[in-house]
C-alpha cells in the first residue's frame, strides 16, 4: 500500500490518516501518474470552488516515488469541487520537474479517488511561474540559498519561495503605505530578516518570524522630499540603503541601526557624508562588511564608504590606460569585495541612453569596458549584477544575461529578449527577474 503522509493548513488538510474518514468527512485520495524519480518534494495547491487556495507540502520520505499518493482532508461538512495543483520539484529549487492537476467532487462523506496524470518539464533553465500565487510585476529579487527566495515588485506585492512553496506575504496598508509602494529593492541578513525598501519612503523590515515593520525615517535638519529607495543591504540588525528623489534627482543614503531604531537619511552633498557637487541619484549599494560599502549612481558617481562618518569619492577612467574619465555613465549595479581590483560595477553610458557598460579594476583605476569578450557591444543598458565569487558574476540588463568571469563578460544564449532587471547568484545557479518572470537556470562549472 502507499504511504500517506501530510501536513496541516488552516481550512484544508493535506491527510495523514485517509482510510479513516469520520462521519460527514471527505477525505480526497489524489493518486498521481508519471511523477519523476528525481522528485525531492511535492506541492499542492487546493480549494473548493472560488476559495482562496492553501497549500501544502511533502518532503522526500513522506511519499512513495514509485507509487505515489497522498489526501486532502476538506473541512467537515463541505460541498463543492476541490481543485488541486499538484507541482514536483527537486533540490529545493522552485523549477516543478512535473505540474498536472484534478477536481473531486464532494457530494458524498468518505474517501474519494482523484488522478493527476503529471506532464513532465524541462528543469532548467526554468521559468518557475506556474503556482496559483500572485508574481509581483517589474520584480526583484534576492536568494540567500535555494530554499529563501525572495520577489517583490509593484503595488507592495511580496512573494517568499521556501524550498516546496510560494507563499504571498500580504503587508497591511499601515506597512505597505497607501497608495501601496512599488519595490525596488530587497536583501536578506543572516539573522532571518529581510529588508524591503521602494518609492515614497517606503522602508519595511519582515523579521525570522514573518512579522513586517515599516520603519520611521529621519530626515533631520534635510527638507523632507519623498526619496524612492533603489538599494538596501543589511547585515547584524544594520541595514544601508540608496536613494534618489524624482523632484532634483538627489542622492539619498539611509543608515538603519537597533540602537536608534529608525533610519537615517543623509544627502550626499551635506554633513554627515560632505561629497559637495556630488549629490546625484544613487542607484544601488552592495557591501563587503558593514565598514566596507560600495554605492553607485547617474554621472559615473561611486563612493566608498570605510566605517563610522567616511565617505570618499572613486573615479572612473574611460579605459584600461587609466586616462581621461568617462563620458557620463549611469551606473546601475554594484559587486563588492575587500579587495579593490574584485570590486564590479555595470551601467549604462550616454546618461543610461547609450549602451551597456562594464567596469572593473586593473590594479591602477577603475574603468569602462563598453564590449563583452568577444569585442561586442551589449543590446542596451546593464541594470543589475550578482555573484558569490568575484571571478563568476552574473549581469543582467535588456535583452542580455552575462556571465563575467576572470576572462570578461560572455553572453549567455538561449534566454528570452526583454529587460532582465535584477538577478541573484547561487552556487551553481541564478535567478533573474522580467516584468513578472522568474527565471532559475544552472550554471556550468
Amino acid at each position: 500500500m502507499p504511504k500517506h503522509a501530510g501536513l496541516a493548513t488552516v481550512a484544508l488538510a493535506l491527510s495523514s490518516a485517509l482510510g479513516l474518514a469520520s462521519c460527514g468527512e471527505h477525505v480526497v485520495v489524489v493518486d498521481l501518474v508519471n511523477l519523476s524519480t528525481e522528485t525531492s518534494s511535492l506541492a499542492a495547491y487546493y480549494r473548493i470552488d472560488t476559495d482562496s487556495y492553501h497549500a501544502s507540502a511533502l518532503r522526500s520520505g513522506q511519499f512513495q516515488v514509485s507509487s505515489p499518493v497522498f489526501g486532502i482532508r476538506p473541512p467537515v461538512s463541505r460541498d463543492g469541487t476541490l481543485a488541486v495543483q499538484v507541482f514536483a520539484y527537486k533540490n529545493n529549487l522552485p523549477c516543478a520537474l512535473n505540474k498536472g492537476s484534478t477536481e473531486a467532487k464532494l457530494s458524498t462523506a468518505g474517501k474519494i479517488n482523484a488522478t493527476a496524470v503529471l506532464d513532465v518539464i524541462p528543469f532548467a533553465p526554468c521559468k518557475a511561474n506556474d503556482a496559483p500565487v500572485n508574481y509581483p510585476t517589474e520584480a526583484q529579487v534576492w536568494a540567500g540559498t535555494a530554499s529563501n527566495v525572495w520577489i517583490v515588485g509593484k503595488d507592495a506585492a511580496v512573494l517568499h519561495w521556501d524550498g516546496t512553496l510560494f507563499h504571498n506575504v500580504v503587508l497591511p496598508d499601515s506597512v505597505a503605505g497607501t497608495p501601496k509602494a512599488p519595490w525596488k529593492a530587497v536583501h536578506g541578513d543572516s539573522q532571518g530578516n529581510t529588508w524591503i525598501a521602494g518609492d515614497g519612503d517606503s522602508v519595511v523590515r519582515i523579521d525570522a518570524g514573518g512579522n513586517p515593520t515599516r520603519l520611521a525615517l529621519d530626515f533631520g535638519s534635510l527638507s523632507r522630499l519623498p526619496v524612492t529607495w533603489t538599494g538596501v543591504y543589511a547585515e547584524s540588525g544594520t541595514a544601508y540603503l540608496s536613494g534618489t528623489t524624482d523632484s532634483d534627482a538627489q542622492g539619498y543614503i539611509g543608515v538603519y541601526t537597533a540602537a536608534t531604531g529608525k533610519v537615517t537619511v543623509n544627502q550626499v552633498d551635506k554633513a554627515p557624508i560632505n561629497l559637495s557637487g556630488n549629490s546625484y541619484g544613487l542607484y544601488a549599494v552592495d557591501c563587503a562588511s558593514l565598514t566596507d560599502c560600495w554605492y553607485v549612481g547617474e554621472r559615473s558617481l561611486v563612493i566608498h564608504y570605510t566605517g563610522g562618518t567616511n565617505y570618499g569619492l572613486v573615479g572612473i577612467k574611460n579605459d584600461a590606460t587609466c586616462g581621461a574619465p568617462p563620458s557620463d555613465i549611469s551606473l546601475r549595479g554594484v559587486y563588492a569585495h575587500s579587495t579593490l581590483s574584485s570590486v564590479k560595477m555595470v551601467g549604462t553610458g550616454n546618461a543610461g541612453g547609450g549602451t551597456g557598460r562594464f567596469i572593473a579594476h586593473n590594479g591602477t583605476c577603475f574603468f569602462a569596458n563598453d564590449k563583452d569578450q568577444s569585442s561586442n557591444f551589449t543590446p542596451g543598458t546593464l541594470l543589475a549584477i550578482s555573484g558569490r565569487r568575484p571571478d563568476d558574476l552574473i549581469v543582467t540588463g535588456k535583452d542580455a544575461i552575462y556571465r563575467w568571469r576572470a576572462s570578461g563578460a560572455a553572453l549567455l544564449n538561449g534566454y528570452d529578449k526583454g529587460t532582465w532587471q535584477s538577478s541573484a547568484a547561487l552556487p551553481g545557479g541564478f535567478f533573474a527577474t522580467q516584468a513578472s518572470q522568474i527565471l532559475y537556470s544552472d550554471l556550468a562549472p
